[in-house]
């Protein structure tokens, strides 16, 4: 160790004598830059790595996006090869037609456990042709708009080989105010004749004259009182009975009434469908699928 000190002095000597000493220092000082640029290049370095690890962990800290479940396509609807009506809409009887009667088909419904039955667009078919069941009005009012026939309980369906006497497209169900129509039409099966009579406690307001008169008569027509002076100077009376006994005054009473409808559909088809003689009618749902047939 002490050897290589002296070495290095005389070396430092010899350098000085020679005038090369400044060199020395120079060549020694332009060394010291380039190992501080390297010393400097080091710490940038460190310092990169250290902001590009702090931003990694930011990013990780981040909340990422979930991708997005991609909407998958509705199944589509089965159709069944066999009708799920069989046995729940069945043709009980087919009529032909002569002079006092249109062509009849019954058709008996018995929807399970309720649940509802539409059989408007539903095709009868015969060597007459092909004929779909139209729309009705279950609760019928003029002027309404005609809806799908849906059968929610057991009851029976005329299809009637003829135009309604209510008019086109007039198909119906009839309830217990139907017996005023059967006073100028004529209905074929006949429509239940009975209507809801007043009651006393309805009537009490009036005179005991026009309670007696009004309670005495037997519904599902207008009273002819213009001979009994009575009752036609007698405002209040003639305008109970120009609203009661009329089928919308018997309508806005008893239609709400769980027992306002009857167990029967009638509709028109408004021709004969049925075949003279012997034949074969088909009876399809709106799948098109065979729900009954009968022979006569």
């Amino acid at each position: 160790m002490i050897l290589a000190v002296v070495a290095l002095y005389s070396l430092i000597d010899q350098y000085a004598a020679s005038g090369k000493l400044s060199g020395f220092f120079k060549m020694r000082a332009s060394l010291l830059p380039e190992e501080k640029t390297e010393q400097e290049r080091n710490n940038n370095s460190q310092a990169n790595e250290k902001e590009q690890s702090e931003e990694t962990k930011q990013n990780n800290s981040e909340p990422q996006p979930q991708p997005q479940p991609k909407p998958q396509p509705k199944p589509e609807p089965k159709i069944p090869t066999v009708s799920p009506y069989i046995d729940k809409v069945k043709i009980n009887r087919v009529q032909t037609a002569n002079q006092y009667r249109p062509s009849l088909v019954t058709l008996s419904v018995k929807p399970y456990k309720g649940e509802p039955i539409n059989i408007s667009g539903w095709i009868i078919k015969t060597r007459k042709g092909v004929f779909a069941i139209p729309k009705g009005i279950e609760k019928y009012q003029k002027n309404m708009p005609s809806d799908n026939i849906i059968i929610k309980e057991q009851l029976s369906v005329y299809l009637i080989g003829d135009v309604s006497p209510l008019g086109l497209n007039q198909n119906f169900r009839p309830n217990k105010c139907f017996g005023y129509f059967n006073q100028n039409l004529d209905f074929y099966p006949s429509v239940y004749g009975s209507c809801p009579r007043p009651e006393l406690e309805d009537v009490s307001y009036l005179n005991p004259y026009c309670q007696n008169f009004i309670l005495h008569q037997s519904g599902c027509k207008m009273p002819n009182y213009s001979k009994d002076l009575k009752i036609s100077t007698d405002s209040q009376c003639v305008s109970y009975i120009l609203d009661y006994f009329t089928y919308n005054g018997c309508f806005k009473r008893y239609s709400q009434g769980a027992d306002f409808l009857k167990d029967y559909w009638y509709v028109y088809l408004d021709r004969n469908f049925i075949q003279e003689y012997h034949d074969t009618v088909y009876l399809y749902d709106q799948y098109g699928l065979l729900v009954d047939q009968y022979t006569y």
